[in-house]
């Protein structure tokens, strides 16, 4: 082809009275890559894993909402300080412990909370929603002050609660000291935490209605024209499918960032720690997490998951919710089903018999096995040995059944490609 394009080239500067090759062949490169960049535009652009030299962040994660599986991480579990997204779990707490139309009073000390942005009197009186607004939109440090006092009674004590609330959710490297990040170096989390912490909070549409605005106006007691609450999550007003949820920047955490978007039904959430181009990474973290995974259901609620055995029957068992997977477009790493059940003679159709869990590797997504009409017809004529104590086993592999042993349920599927 070079040799084609050069000849014609070389035609065409004679044809002209132009006797210098140079120039000809010059012209012959400049249309051949014009011509091989139109090609590549047509050629299908495969994910890669996100270079973690080409996110600016010291520690990021990329969580999946729907299942909550972290699809990527650089320093997930590294301690880091989360400044005002520790403000995710303060609302969430809100949420679970206050209705919307709940009184709160700013105590009588409310003005000495450092940096406070809502300008708080005491005694003032807003609504848990409006308090809400302030904390989420003006990450308004008083007004945590004054949820954690409704709430607990003391800062102190809201924060054993804030810490409690983080373990059962799965956090593992996390301790609050604090309801609004302010510093304390004996106040930190992970970007892992956080990313899950977030997904636990966008749960409740309280919450999830409030993040995903960047203004809104707020009746109160006092202060009566300070009402105008404005966010400084940029992301909101440049991208139409981000739905939340929190920045935060103190001089010791640098510029923290938790986001989340949904696209085409597709939901995923970033967590952002100490990086001077915090918006720059979502946006990277954001469009290769939706590149790059997609979702695969294995069963909706009231479907067969797989078979334990009842008596000498094997007999099927169903999904308590929808159960999904996520996994690579290219390549997808594998993954199982363990079911494990105690069904009991007076078991009835659609009781929750077990605990199932879709493994991927480290991450475990735990879902409840209910019983099918035919285990408990199989069960109904004579007490049956708890499948716990049975070594049925049913696997589905490249969607063929095939019997199995160890007493679980796995699905696998092509061993995964490995990213950097």
């Amino acid at each position: 082809m070079l040799r084609g394009l050069g000849m014609a080239g070389l035609a065409l500067a004679l044809a002209v009275g132009v006797t210098s090759e140079g120039f000809a062949q010059s012209r012959s490169k400049a249309k051949k890559a014009k011509a091989q960049a139109k090609v590549e535009e047509k050629l299908p652009v495969l994910p890669n894993l996100p270079d973690p030299k080409g996110v600016f962040s010291e520690s990021a994660s990329i969580v999946d909402y729907r299942t909550g599986r972290v699809i990527w991480s650089k320093n997930g579990t590294k301690s880091m300080y989360p400044a005002s997204t520790t403000k995710i779990m303060t609302g969430m707490l809100l949420v679970d412990s206050c209705q919307p139309d709940e009184l709160i009073t700013a105590p009588q000390d409310v003005q000495k909370v450092g940096e406070a942005s809502l300008h708080l009197l005491p005694g003032e009186q807003l609504s848990a929603r409006n308090m809400m607004w302030g904390i989420m939109l003006r990450s308004a440090n008083d007004g945590c002050y004054a949820v954690a006092c409704h709430i607990s009674g003391t800062q102190e004590a809201f924060a054993e609660l804030m810490n409690k609330r983080a373990k059962e959710i799965g956090c593992v490297n996390t301790h609050f000291r604090n309801p609004n990040g302010l510093p304390d170096n004996q106040h930190w989390t992970c970007s892992n935490d956080l990313a899950i912490m977030a997904r636990e909070a966008l749960k409740r549409p309280w919450f999830a209605e409030t993040v995903r605005n960047w203004k809104h106006t707020i009746a109160r007691s006092m202060n009566t024209k300070d009402v105008v609450l404005m966010s400084k999550n940029r992301i909101l007003r440049e991208d139409p499918t981000a739905d939340g949820v929190k920045t935060g920047y103190t001089k010791a955490a640098g510029c923290t960032y938790v986001g989340s978007a949904t696209r085409n039904g597709e939901r995923f959430i970033t967590s952002i720690m100490k990086s001077p181009h915090w918006a720059a990474d979502h946006k990277k973290m954001m469009d290769w997490a939706f590149a790059a995974f997609e979702h695969k259901l294995i069963a909706k609620r009231g479907e067969l998951v797989g078979k334990v055995t009842a008596g000498s029957t094997e007999v099927p068992v169903l999904a308590g919710r929808d159960l999904w997977v996520c996994v690579e477009k290219v390549n997808p790493a594998p993954y199982e089903v363990v079911i494990k059940a105690d069904p009991k003679p007076e078991t009835k159709v659609g009781d929750i018999i077990g605990e199932g869990q879709v493994i991927q590797g480290s991450f475990k997504q735990k879902f409840p096995v209910v019983a099918s009409p035919e285990l408990v017809q199989a069960m109904a004529p004579k007490p049956v040995l708890a499948v716990a104590k049975s070594s049925a086993t049913w696997m589905i592999a490249g969607g063929a059944a095939l019997l199995g042993v160890a007493g679980v349920v796995a699905i696998r599927r092509r061993r995964p490609h490995h990213f950097g």
